[in-house]
């Protein structure tokens, strides 16, 4: 009941300031905030586009070794036994190369 009649007999100007003063504070603390939260929207933003991004790439690879695995399946179910060793043994003659080359 103290907090009151103090309340009370204070003058109404000064009340009204430091109600001012506390709004002013809401205020600022709300502004903060707001730029918090379009920040975050920001990024969240940018960073799907970079997953969009990286899915699209994904499923690029993907596409480009399946594409590759099924012409090596191809070539070996056709009788590819002799590309096979055309490759194998260029491989080997390359690293052959660079082994000499490098020593």
């Amino acid at each position: 009941m103290d907090t009151l009649n103090s309340n009370q007999t204070q003058d109404p100007s000064a009340v009204q300031q430091e109600n001012q003063k506390l709004i002013n504070d809401l205020d600022a603390k709300v502004s903060i905030l707001k730029q918090v939260t379009i920040d975050i929207r920001n990024q969240m933003k940018s960073d799907a586009d970079i997953l969009d991004d990286l899915d699209s790439r994904f499923d690029s690879v993907f596409a480009s070794i399946s594409s590759a695995t099924s012409k090596v399946k191809r070539i070996i179910s056709n009788g590819g036994s002799q590309y096979m060793l055309y490759i194998v043994l260029f491989a080997f003659f390359m690293f052959f190369g660079l082994y000499i080359l490098l020593r």
